[in-house]
Protein backbone atom coordinates (compact mmCIF):
# COMPACT_ATOMS: atom_id res chain seq x y z
CA UNK A 1 0.00 0.00 0.00
CA UNK A 2 1.50 3.29 -1.13
CA UNK A 3 -0.27 6.62 -1.83
CA UNK A 4 0.17 10.40 -1.88
CA UNK A 5 -2.76 12.56 -0.75
CA UNK A 6 -3.47 16.16 0.24
CA UNK A 7 -2.63 16.63 3.93
CA UNK A 8 -5.60 18.92 4.49
CA UNK A 9 -8.08 16.52 2.85
CA UNK A 10 -6.70 13.58 4.84
CA UNK A 11 -6.86 15.51 8.12
CA UNK A 12 -10.50 16.56 7.63
CA UNK A 13 -11.49 12.96 6.91
CA UNK A 14 -9.49 11.43 9.76
CA UNK A 15 -10.92 13.85 12.31
CA UNK A 16 -14.44 12.75 11.35
CA UNK A 17 -13.87 8.99 11.39
CA UNK A 18 -11.66 8.86 14.49
CA UNK A 19 -14.42 10.17 16.77
CA UNK A 20 -16.31 6.88 16.43
CA UNK A 21 -13.34 4.65 17.25
CA UNK A 22 -13.26 3.96 20.99
CA UNK A 23 -10.05 4.76 22.88
CA UNK A 24 -10.55 1.91 25.33
CA UNK A 25 -12.19 -1.20 23.94
CA UNK A 26 -12.27 -4.87 24.85
CA UNK A 27 -11.90 -5.49 21.09
CA UNK A 28 -8.54 -3.84 20.26
CA UNK A 29 -9.21 -3.48 16.54
CA UNK A 30 -12.18 -1.16 17.27
CA UNK A 31 -9.72 1.42 18.61
CA UNK A 32 -8.36 1.56 15.06
CA UNK A 33 -9.54 2.98 11.79
CA UNK A 34 -9.38 0.93 8.62
CA UNK A 35 -7.31 2.29 5.73
CA UNK A 36 -8.00 0.70 2.37
CA UNK A 37 -6.45 1.74 -0.93
CA UNK A 38 -8.10 0.78 -4.21
CA UNK A 39 -7.06 1.63 -7.76
CA UNK A 40 -7.81 5.37 -7.54
CA UNK A 41 -9.09 6.18 -4.07
CA UNK A 42 -8.52 5.88 -0.33
CA UNK A 43 -11.26 4.51 1.93
CA UNK A 44 -11.26 5.31 5.66
CA UNK A 45 -13.66 3.42 7.94
CA UNK A 46 -14.41 3.40 11.66
CA UNK A 47 -16.89 1.36 13.68
CA UNK A 48 -18.08 0.73 17.22
CA UNK A 49 -20.42 -2.09 16.06
CA UNK A 50 -23.46 0.22 16.37
CA UNK A 51 -22.22 3.07 14.18
CA UNK A 52 -20.22 2.66 10.96
CA UNK A 53 -18.70 5.52 8.99
CA UNK A 54 -16.71 5.53 5.77
CA UNK A 55 -15.15 8.31 3.71
CA UNK A 56 -13.76 7.95 0.20
CA UNK A 57 -10.98 10.27 -1.02
CA UNK A 58 -9.23 10.48 -4.37
CA UNK A 59 -5.44 10.18 -4.22
CA UNK A 60 -2.39 9.20 -6.23
CA UNK A 61 -2.06 5.43 -5.90
CA UNK A 62 1.21 3.52 -6.40
CA UNK A 63 0.03 0.25 -4.83
CA UNK A 64 -3.16 -0.99 -3.18
CA UNK A 65 -3.71 -2.62 0.20
CA UNK A 66 -5.64 -2.56 3.45
CA UNK A 67 -4.61 -2.22 7.09
CA UNK A 68 -5.83 -0.77 10.41
CA UNK A 69 -4.04 1.77 12.59
CA UNK A 70 -4.76 3.34 15.98
CA UNK A 71 -7.27 6.12 15.34
CA UNK A 72 -6.02 8.64 17.90
CA UNK A 73 -2.33 8.19 17.08
CA UNK A 74 -2.98 8.50 13.34
CA UNK A 75 -5.12 11.61 13.82
CA UNK A 76 -2.58 13.26 16.14
CA UNK A 77 0.28 12.65 13.70
CA UNK A 78 -1.62 13.94 10.65
CA UNK A 79 -2.81 17.01 12.56
CA UNK A 80 0.69 18.49 12.81
CA UNK A 81 2.20 17.45 9.48
CA UNK A 82 4.03 20.39 7.85
CA UNK A 83 3.75 19.55 4.16
CA UNK A 84 0.99 20.16 1.62
CA UNK A 85 0.97 16.48 0.74
CA UNK A 86 1.53 13.32 2.76
CA UNK A 87 2.80 9.89 1.73
CA UNK A 88 1.32 6.77 3.34
CA UNK A 89 3.18 3.52 2.79
CA UNK A 90 2.84 0.08 4.39
CA UNK A 91 6.34 -1.21 5.10
CA UNK A 92 7.46 -4.85 4.97
CA UNK A 93 7.74 -4.95 8.78
CA UNK A 94 4.02 -4.12 9.08
CA UNK A 95 4.44 -0.49 10.12
CA UNK A 96 2.54 2.33 8.42
CA UNK A 97 4.98 5.01 7.35
CA UNK A 98 3.70 8.60 7.29
CA UNK A 99 5.90 11.14 5.57
CA UNK A 100 5.31 14.83 4.95
CA UNK A 101 7.98 17.48 4.50
CA UNK A 102 10.78 16.60 6.90
CA UNK A 103 8.47 14.68 9.27
CA UNK A 104 8.53 10.88 9.30
CA UNK A 105 6.44 8.61 11.54
CA UNK A 106 6.03 4.84 11.67
CA UNK A 107 2.86 3.53 13.35
CA UNK A 108 2.09 -0.02 14.47
CA UNK A 109 -0.77 -1.63 12.53
CA UNK A 110 -3.22 -4.50 12.99
CA UNK A 111 -4.50 -6.76 10.26
CA UNK A 112 -7.90 -5.92 8.82
CA UNK A 113 -9.39 -9.43 8.86
CA UNK A 114 -11.07 -8.88 12.24
CA UNK A 115 -12.42 -5.43 11.37
CA UNK A 116 -16.23 -5.19 10.98
CA UNK A 117 -17.48 -5.21 7.40
CA UNK A 118 -19.21 -2.02 6.31
CA UNK A 119 -23.01 -2.57 6.22
CA UNK A 120 -24.68 -3.38 2.91
CA UNK A 121 -26.85 -0.40 1.99
CA UNK A 122 -27.84 -1.46 -1.52
CA UNK A 123 -31.46 -2.12 -0.46
CA UNK A 124 -31.84 1.19 1.36
CA UNK A 125 -34.55 3.52 0.07
CA UNK A 126 -33.06 7.02 0.09
CA UNK A 127 -34.76 10.40 -0.02
CA UNK A 128 -33.11 13.66 -1.01
CA UNK A 129 -33.33 15.95 2.01
CA UNK A 130 -32.18 19.55 2.27
CA UNK A 131 -29.23 19.68 4.65
CA UNK A 132 -30.62 22.71 6.49
CA UNK A 133 -33.90 20.91 7.22
CA UNK A 134 -32.26 17.69 8.44
CA UNK A 135 -29.74 19.63 10.52
CA UNK A 136 -32.41 21.79 12.15
CA UNK A 137 -34.68 18.84 12.97
CA UNK A 138 -31.90 16.70 14.47
CA UNK A 139 -30.38 19.56 16.47
CA UNK A 140 -33.70 20.27 18.13
CA UNK A 141 -34.53 16.60 18.64
CA UNK A 142 -31.28 15.32 20.15
CA UNK A 143 -30.84 18.09 22.74
CA UNK A 144 -33.15 16.63 25.39
CA UNK A 145 -32.03 13.00 25.14
CA UNK A 146 -30.83 11.47 28.41
CA UNK A 147 -27.15 10.78 29.09
CA UNK A 148 -27.89 8.44 32.00
CA UNK A 149 -27.22 4.73 31.46
CA UNK A 150 -30.05 3.91 33.88
CA UNK A 151 -32.46 5.59 31.43
CA UNK A 152 -31.09 3.93 28.31
CA UNK A 153 -34.43 3.96 26.49
CA UNK A 154 -34.36 7.77 26.74
CA UNK A 155 -30.90 8.09 25.18
CA UNK A 156 -32.40 8.09 21.69
CA UNK A 157 -34.75 10.18 19.57
CA UNK A 158 -38.16 8.60 19.02
CA UNK A 159 -39.55 9.08 15.52
CA UNK A 160 -43.29 8.49 15.33
CA UNK A 161 -45.22 8.40 12.05
CA UNK A 162 -48.53 10.25 11.87
CA UNK A 163 -51.32 10.79 9.40
CA UNK A 164 -50.10 14.19 8.22
CA UNK A 165 -46.85 14.72 10.13
CA UNK A 166 -44.01 12.75 11.68
CA UNK A 167 -42.89 13.60 15.21
CA UNK A 168 -39.35 13.57 16.61
CA UNK A 169 -39.48 13.23 20.39
CA UNK A 170 -36.75 13.28 23.03
CA UNK A 171 -36.92 13.40 26.81
CA UNK A 172 -34.70 12.86 29.84
CA UNK A 173 -37.60 12.67 32.28
CA UNK A 174 -37.29 16.32 33.35
CA UNK A 175 -38.03 17.97 30.00
CA UNK A 176 -39.29 17.00 26.59
CA UNK A 177 -39.01 18.18 22.98
CA UNK A 178 -41.48 17.29 20.21
CA UNK A 179 -40.64 18.50 16.72
CA UNK A 180 -43.01 17.84 13.82
CA UNK A 181 -42.05 17.49 10.14
CA UNK A 182 -44.16 16.95 7.05
CA UNK A 183 -45.07 13.31 6.48
CA UNK A 184 -42.34 12.52 3.93
CA UNK A 185 -40.07 15.51 4.43
CA UNK A 186 -37.24 13.53 6.08
CA UNK A 187 -38.31 9.96 6.78
CA UNK A 188 -39.34 8.15 3.58
CA UNK A 189 -42.14 5.58 3.86
CA UNK A 190 -42.02 5.46 7.66
CA UNK A 191 -44.70 3.02 8.81
CA UNK A 192 -43.60 2.10 12.34
CA UNK A 193 -41.96 4.15 15.11
CA UNK A 194 -38.16 3.99 15.30
CA UNK A 195 -35.59 4.98 17.92
CA UNK A 196 -32.43 6.71 16.68
CA UNK A 197 -29.35 6.53 18.98
CA UNK A 198 -27.96 9.72 20.50
CA UNK A 199 -24.34 8.98 19.57
CA UNK A 200 -25.26 8.23 15.96
CA UNK A 201 -27.17 11.50 15.68
CA UNK A 202 -24.26 13.43 17.19
CA UNK A 203 -21.98 12.03 14.49
CA UNK A 204 -24.58 12.89 11.85
CA UNK A 205 -24.68 16.49 13.12
CA UNK A 206 -20.87 16.76 12.97
CA UNK A 207 -20.93 15.75 9.31
CA UNK A 208 -23.78 18.10 8.39
CA UNK A 209 -22.33 21.06 10.30
CA UNK A 210 -19.13 20.85 8.25
CA UNK A 211 -21.07 21.40 5.03
CA UNK A 212 -20.53 24.94 3.79
CA UNK A 213 -23.78 25.16 1.81
CA UNK A 214 -26.74 24.12 3.97
CA UNK A 215 -29.12 24.65 1.07
CA UNK A 216 -27.68 21.59 -0.68
CA UNK A 217 -29.29 18.17 -0.51
CA UNK A 218 -28.07 14.98 1.12
CA UNK A 219 -29.47 11.45 0.99
CA UNK A 220 -31.15 10.00 4.08
CA UNK A 221 -32.63 6.51 4.21
CA UNK A 222 -33.95 3.78 6.46
CA UNK A 223 -33.93 0.00 6.52
CA UNK A 224 -35.54 -2.32 9.07
CA UNK A 225 -32.43 -2.15 11.26
CA UNK A 226 -30.55 1.08 10.53
CA UNK A 227 -30.60 4.68 9.35
CA UNK A 228 -28.18 5.81 6.65
CA UNK A 229 -26.82 9.23 5.66
CA UNK A 230 -24.97 9.76 2.37
CA UNK A 231 -23.40 13.06 1.46
CA UNK A 232 -20.63 13.52 -1.09
CA UNK A 233 -17.89 11.01 -0.22
CA UNK A 234 -19.22 10.19 3.27
CA UNK A 235 -21.59 7.42 4.36
CA UNK A 236 -22.84 7.02 7.95
CA UNK A 237 -24.84 4.01 9.18
CA UNK A 238 -26.39 3.77 12.65
CA UNK A 239 -28.26 0.82 14.09
CA UNK A 240 -31.77 1.54 15.32
CA UNK A 241 -32.31 0.99 19.04
CA UNK A 242 -34.51 -1.98 19.87
CA UNK A 243 -36.13 -0.56 22.99
CA UNK A 244 -39.56 0.66 24.02
CA UNK A 245 -39.74 4.44 24.34
CA UNK A 246 -41.67 5.83 27.35
CA UNK A 247 -45.28 6.88 26.83
CA UNK A 248 -44.32 10.49 26.32
CA UNK A 249 -47.90 11.68 25.71
CA UNK A 250 -48.53 11.42 29.46
CA UNK A 251 -45.92 14.15 30.06
CA UNK A 252 -47.57 16.67 27.73
CA UNK A 253 -50.59 18.34 29.37
CA UNK A 254 -53.78 17.78 27.37
CA UNK A 255 -54.97 21.30 28.07
CA UNK A 256 -53.78 24.36 29.93
CA UNK A 257 -56.10 27.13 31.10
CA UNK A 258 -53.38 29.75 31.55
CA UNK A 259 -50.67 31.14 29.28
CA UNK A 260 -48.49 34.17 28.82
CA UNK A 261 -46.64 35.55 25.79
CA UNK A 262 -43.16 37.00 26.01
CA UNK A 263 -40.24 38.01 23.83
CA UNK A 264 -38.08 34.90 23.61
CA UNK A 265 -34.76 36.75 23.73
CA UNK A 266 -35.85 39.03 26.59
CA UNK A 267 -36.95 36.06 28.67
CA UNK A 268 -33.67 34.23 28.04
CA UNK A 269 -31.68 37.30 29.07
CA UNK A 270 -33.80 37.77 32.18
CA UNK A 271 -33.19 34.16 33.24
CA UNK A 272 -29.46 34.51 32.62
CA UNK A 273 -29.35 37.62 34.80
CA UNK A 274 -30.91 35.92 37.80
CA UNK A 275 -29.00 32.65 37.29
CA UNK A 276 -25.68 34.33 38.15
CA UNK A 277 -26.39 33.51 41.81
CA UNK A 278 -27.32 29.90 41.11
CA UNK A 279 -25.18 27.47 43.07
CA UNK A 280 -25.13 24.92 40.23
CA UNK A 281 -26.79 24.13 36.92
CA UNK A 282 -29.72 22.44 38.69
CA UNK A 283 -30.53 25.51 40.79
CA UNK A 284 -34.16 26.51 40.63
CA UNK A 285 -35.53 29.92 39.78
CA UNK A 286 -38.91 31.15 40.93
CA UNK A 287 -41.51 32.43 38.48
CA UNK A 288 -44.10 34.83 39.93
CA UNK A 289 -46.77 35.74 37.40
CA UNK A 290 -49.62 38.21 37.75
CA UNK A 291 -51.43 40.91 35.79
CA UNK A 292 -48.46 43.26 36.24
CA UNK A 293 -46.05 40.94 34.46
CA UNK A 294 -43.48 38.23 35.25
CA UNK A 295 -40.89 38.31 38.00
CA UNK A 296 -38.11 35.72 38.02
CA UNK A 297 -35.91 35.37 41.08
CA UNK A 298 -33.12 33.24 42.49
CA UNK A 299 -32.10 32.78 46.12
CA UNK A 300 -28.71 31.45 47.23
CA UNK A 301 -28.30 31.14 51.02
CA UNK A 302 -24.54 31.66 50.70
CA UNK A 303 -24.61 34.63 48.30
CA UNK A 304 -27.96 36.42 48.47
CA UNK A 305 -30.88 36.89 46.14
CA UNK A 306 -31.69 38.53 42.83
CA UNK A 307 -34.91 39.25 40.93
CA UNK A 308 -35.79 40.61 37.50
CA UNK A 309 -39.12 41.96 36.22
CA UNK A 310 -40.28 41.37 32.67
CA UNK A 311 -43.26 42.72 30.75
CA UNK A 312 -45.44 39.89 29.37
CA UNK A 313 -48.96 39.46 28.04
CA UNK A 314 -50.98 37.67 30.74
CA UNK A 315 -54.50 37.97 32.13
CA UNK A 316 -54.86 34.92 34.38
CA UNK A 317 -54.65 34.40 38.17
CA UNK A 318 -51.50 34.99 40.19
CA UNK A 319 -49.22 31.95 39.90
CA UNK A 320 -45.92 31.09 41.56
CA UNK A 321 -43.79 28.12 40.48
CA UNK A 322 -40.13 27.06 40.29
CA UNK A 323 -38.07 25.48 37.51
CA UNK A 324 -34.46 24.47 36.86
CA UNK A 325 -33.15 27.57 35.13
CA UNK A 326 -30.90 25.69 32.69
CA UNK A 327 -33.85 23.59 31.47
CA UNK A 328 -35.97 26.64 30.70
CA UNK A 329 -33.12 28.46 28.94
CA UNK A 330 -32.36 25.35 26.85
CA UNK A 331 -36.00 25.02 25.83
CA UNK A 332 -36.26 28.70 24.85
CA UNK A 333 -32.99 28.45 22.89
CA UNK A 334 -34.35 25.53 20.84
CA UNK A 335 -37.37 27.55 19.70
CA UNK A 336 -36.89 29.98 16.82
CA UNK A 337 -39.92 32.28 16.96
CA UNK A 338 -39.49 35.90 18.07
CA UNK A 339 -42.18 35.51 20.74
CA UNK A 340 -42.98 32.43 22.80
CA UNK A 341 -46.20 31.26 24.39
CA UNK A 342 -45.80 29.46 27.72
CA UNK A 343 -48.92 27.64 28.92
CA UNK A 344 -49.70 25.81 32.16
CA UNK A 345 -52.60 24.52 34.22
CA UNK A 346 -51.45 25.55 37.71
CA UNK A 347 -48.31 26.02 39.81
CA UNK A 348 -47.69 22.26 40.08
CA UNK A 349 -48.15 21.39 36.41
CA UNK A 350 -45.52 21.20 33.65
CA UNK A 351 -45.19 24.22 31.37
CA UNK A 352 -45.48 23.92 27.60
CA UNK A 353 -43.30 26.27 25.55
CA UNK A 354 -43.90 26.92 21.88
CA UNK A 355 -43.49 29.72 19.36
CA UNK A 356 -46.34 32.21 19.17
CA UNK A 357 -46.66 31.49 15.44
CA UNK A 358 -44.57 28.34 14.88
CA UNK A 359 -46.54 25.50 16.44
CA UNK A 360 -44.58 22.57 14.95
CA UNK A 361 -42.15 22.48 17.88
CA UNK A 362 -43.10 22.27 21.55
CA UNK A 363 -40.97 21.87 24.67
CA UNK A 364 -42.20 20.73 28.07
CA UNK A 365 -40.38 21.49 31.34
CA UNK A 366 -41.31 19.90 34.67
CA UNK A 367 -41.55 22.10 37.79
CA UNK A 368 -39.49 21.52 40.93
CA UNK A 369 -40.74 21.59 44.49
CA UNK A 370 -39.09 22.83 47.67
Amino acid sequence: MHIIISTNELLKSVQIVQSIAQKRNTIPVLSNILIEVQSNYLRLQSSDLDIDLQILKSCEVFSTGVITVNAKAFSDVVKFLPGEFVTLQLLENGYLQIKSGKTLANLITLYSEDYPLFPDIDETFFKNVRIKKLLDAMQKAVHFTSTEVSRYSMTGVYVEPGTLKNSLVSTDGHRLSKYETEINEIFPLLKMPILLPRKGLQELLKILEQCIDHERFCMFGLTDTMAVLKIDDTTLCMKLMELAFPEYEKIIPEKSRNFFISSRVNLINSLKRVSVLASDKNQGVKFRLNCNGLQVSCFNPNLGEICDDLAVIYSGPEIESSFVVAYVIDALSLLSDLNVMISFEDEKSPVVLTGELEKHHICVVMPIYY
